[in-house]
């Protein structure tokens, strides 16, 4: 049974806490339909387990809470214990199992008690009581929920009003409390947004009104317009019926109706499924993010059933595309340093953008600007170089240093092209480890940026990062050649 399957509580190591913590235990047992005489001795049999395990956190250091997990497969009742205080040894385990023997129902209800070692997690001790008849029966599987619900029962339509707290919900049931975007779990703001037309909400509903998918349009700037089709998801109890190309097209019709220079998407490389729908739209992919995303905020595409998850990289990447709803939403053409410019220059001509060398004396000032914008649940940071020069680029190069002490594993310094010193600023960052990830809308408006990036002990595998089209997989190989290039080992 999966961990996630189980029902789980977490106390202090606390005598005190036995009793309340045998309430619980008990109450799971009744529910499954268990008769007193059994719910008795799981009560005695379960305390002094219990007493053991807090006997052996008190005997250490252990700052650990006691975890304990109940689960029913098969009409048996399984009560798991996680002991990461003291380790019972071969006389504790043989003690325990005596005492439970001598306790009250001393009967056929229980298997042997079982300890489990696992390294550095501690130790599970196990205690099996079988339920008999009253057993609730097992949970529908998820093959036949699927069955259940027809195609003709899914209609697409915009969110109406009231139903972002179901929405909320929704991406819970996904992503739990990990997605990558906190607003999708405050109701009242994403109704602010919708409100004020700066997203535009479709969602895909059964017949009950149960939200099954998601998929919105928000507005990032106005002057130029910009917008971003994002938030997209779909419940894995309906995977496989072509829901999100749905919800997709229902977007994208909708992008055609309002007046805006380009959209942009962002996609997460440990798959191609979104890769896939979106290139029937011609996207132009013009920066690829390695290892950007920690993995804790990605649903896993094995819970979803709907594939691998890459097994060599602890980080995900962000492939960046760009589609153009004008013809040049980014003028005529940029300066480039040569190296850039013969390494990059190929992301431009999607875009109706040439590039040109940029003069030998396009140096970098004294001085300069930066913003810095950490995020702690991605353990990465930006770097903002509004205004490049010399000065700033020593202070980010010790900012970088002192956050990469604190954990922080992906850095990015994003600089606008039409500004001088780009070459120099691309040799400085070089030489500390800092690799090219391509072109960016610099603060979404009609300026080209650049960005630079940086990993620190972060795990990535180029092998694992999934790309659909030729150019975007293009991108990934010269990307790969100016990590290894300049990656400090």
């Amino acid at each position: 049974m999966a961990d996630d399957e189980k029902l789980h509580l977490m106390i202090p190591p606390r005598r005190s806490l036995i009793g309340p913590a045998l309430d619980f235990i008990v109450s799971y047992s009744k529910s499954l339909g268990a008769d007193e005489r059994r719910l008795e001795a799981l009560r005695d049999k379960a305390s002094r387990a219990l007493s053991m395990v807090i006997g052996n956190y008190s005997l250490g250091k252990s700052s650990h809470q006691l975890r304990f997990a109940l689960s029913e497969t098969a009409g048996t009742m399984t009560v798991e214990i996680f002991n990461r205080g003291v380790p019972l040894i071969g006389s504790d385990t043989a003690r325990l199992g005596m005492e439970l023997s001598q306790g009250k129902g001393a009967s056929p209800f229980f298997e042997k008690i079982s300890v489990q070692n696992r390294g550095r997690q501690g130790q599970v001790v196990s205690l099996r009581m079988r339920l008999g008849r009253g057993a609730m029966p097992e949970r529908t599987a998820a093959g036949e929920k699927e069955d259940a619900i027809g195609d003709d029962e899914i209609t697409v339509r915009p969110l109406m009003e009231g139903e972002e707290g179901a929405l909320s919900q929704l991406f819970y049931h996904v992503y739990e409390y990990n997605y990558i975007n906190e607003m999708v779990y405050y109701p009242e703001k994403m109704a602010g947004m919708i409100k004020k037309g700066n997203l535009i909400s479709v969602a895909a509903a059964l017949k009950d009104g149960r939200l099954v998918g998601h998929l919105g349009l928000k507005r990032w700037n106005d002057n130029p317009p910009v917008y971003e089709p994002c938030l997209g998801l779909t419940d894995p109890t309906v995977k496989g019926r072509g829901l999100f190309r749905k919800l997709l097209t229902r977007i994208m019709e909708i992008s055609d109706t309002i007046p805006m220079h380009y959209c942009f998407f962002d996609f997460v490389t440990n798959h191609v499924l979104s890769q896939k729908l979106v290139a029937e739209y011609s996207p132009c992919e013009v920066a690829l993010f390695v290892g950007c995303q920690a993995m804790e905020t990605q649903a896993r595409l094995e819970e979803l059933g709907i594939g691998e998850d890459p097994r060599e990289s602890n980080r995900f990447s962000i492939l960046y595309s760009v589609i153009p709803k004008i013809e040049k939403p980014f003028g005529d053409e940029v300066l480039l340093p040569n190296n850039i410019g013969e390494m990059t220059g190929f992301l431009l001509k999607p875009l109706n953008v040439s590039w040109s060398p940029a003069p030998r004396f396009n140096l970098l000032e004294e001085g300069g600007s930066y913003l810095m914008n950490c995020e702690p649940l991605q353990a990465s940071v930006l770097f903002d170089l509004e205004e490049p020069g010399l000065t700033a680029i020593d202070n980010i190069i010790s900012d970088w240093r002192e956050l990469k002490k604190e954990g922080y594993q992906y850095a990015a310094v994003e600089v606008p092209l039409d500004l001088y010193g780009l070459g120099t600023l691309y040799d400085t960052l070089a030489e500390q480890g800092f690799f090219i990830a391509g072109f960016v809308p610099y603060h979404r408006s009609s300026r080209l940026g650049f960005r630079f990036q940086a990993l620190a002990s972060a795990k990535v595998d180029f092998s694992e990062i999934r790309l659909y089209t030729e150019q975007a997989q293009k991108l990934a190989a010269v990307i790969k050649e100016d990590y290894e290039r300049n990656h400090k080992v």
